[in-house]
């Protein structure tokens, strides 16, 4: 498994707090309106539940795709 920390979107029970996501069990990523502040949110289906995190599609997608070492 191949975990990725992301923040907790706004709108999240979990914003603004730190969020691990398996990036190996995520199906379906999708960006949102964005939040109050304007900054964007992007939604992650990762097994079977949605997670909310701050940033765009492009650098939630460049996070899930980035090598761990």
């Amino acid at each position: 498994m191949r975990f990725v920390q992301f923040v907790g979107g706004h709108g999240s029970p979990v914003a603004g707090k730190p969020v691990f996501v398996n990036a190996d069990a995520v199906g379906i990523v999708f960006e949102g309106a964005g939040s109050k502040d304007g900054r964007p949110i992007t939604a992650i289906h990762c097994g079977g539940f949605p997670v909310l995190v701050a940033g765009s599609i492009q650098e939630t997608l460049a996070a899930l795709r980035r090598p761990t070492t």
